[in-house]
């Protein structure tokens, strides 16, 4: 739900918030939602004990209130007669209106907190219904092969802002293209090339290889309690005669994804060279610009 709301505003899916909560996985929302809830139980717990310390502080005072209401205290009617007044109404005036200010407090509390998960299963359900519309729209363009969601890290000379955007392996045969897409009433898209464009030696860390011919290599981060090792996706291209990497996070789907991505650019790129499909389920790019 939330990237639903902040996709249209560049000023909204640049905010820390905003990316910091579609960074986590599910679980990784849920164990904080479960942290909040336990806060939210201390603080419930504490103004109870608030209260019962005022309770017992107001009805002290009206027991003397009531003391000093006797004849033995006459010489200082005029102050009992104000408490007299002050706690009129079945003399606990005070007491009901400090009650229900604290109850008011302690419902707020809870109300937080058993709202939390409800808007967590609302928040994860739109923003998968609303993900898997988009990419499947734009995969079904005869130019677009692959779509998804992911976050742009940074790299990229005309995005000084880092947010999550939707990503599209797009183009023709002989010049694919991964494209950063950032929703809006508009649109607007920044293209990279992906093939010839680096002939070096991709960069990696551990398993993951880079493919020659490709300006595509992965390293590996760990922002997540439940995922461990997450992979980042690298470009390296050419820009005005300069070499530009551009960081992408982790993809909708996980590692699996970024892996399934960097199979394609192979396979795509074999296929650009030798004019033949690659085995099994396959959707080629057009071999010329529409």
């Amino acid at each position: 739900m939330l990237w639903l709301i902040t996709m249209w505003s560049h000023n909204l899916s640049i905010t820390r918030f905003v990316k910091w909560w579609l960074r986590m996985s599910f679980l990784d929302k849920v164990l904080f939602l479960i942290l909040i809830n336990i806060i939210l139980f201390i603080i419930s717990m504490f103004t109870v004990w608030l209260w019962s310390i005022a309770s017992f502080i107001i009805l002290f005072v009206y027991f003397l209130v009531g003391v000093a209401s006797s004849r033995a205290f006459e010489s200082i009617e005029g102050l009992s007669n104000f408490f007299s007044d002050f706690t009129s109404g079945g003399g606990f005036g005070f007491f009901i209106f400090v009650s229900v200010v604290f109850g008011i407090i302690l419902l707020f509390y809870l109300f937080i907190g058993s709202i939390s998960i409800p808007l967590l299963l609302t928040d994860t359900i739109v923003d998968i219904i609303v993900t898997r519309i988009h990419t499947r729209r734009m995969s079904r363009k005869e130019s677009t092969a692959l779509a998804t969601r992911t976050e742009y890290i940074g790299g990229h000379p005309k995005l000084p802002h880092s947010r999550f955007v939707y990503i599209l392996l797009e183009g023709t045969r002989k010049d694919p293209l991964i494209s950063l897409y950032l929703p809006g009433q508009s649109g607007v898209k920044f293209s990279i090339p992906v093939i010839d464009m680096v002939k070096t030696e991709g960069k990696e860390t551990d398993k993951y290889e880079a493919s020659a011919g490709l300006g595509i290599f992965l390293t590996t981060v760990s922002p997540s309690v439940w995922r461990g090792r997450r992979i980042h996706f690298n470009i390296d291209y050419v820009n005005k005669g300069r070499i530009q990497t551009v960081e992408l996070g982790p993809f909708l789907r996980g590692n699996e994804e970024i892996h399934s991505w960097k199979n394609f650019l192979v396979c795509m790129q074999s296929e650009a060279d030798t004019g033949e499909a690659p085995y099994g389920p396959w959707k080629s790019l057009p071999a010329e610009k529409a």
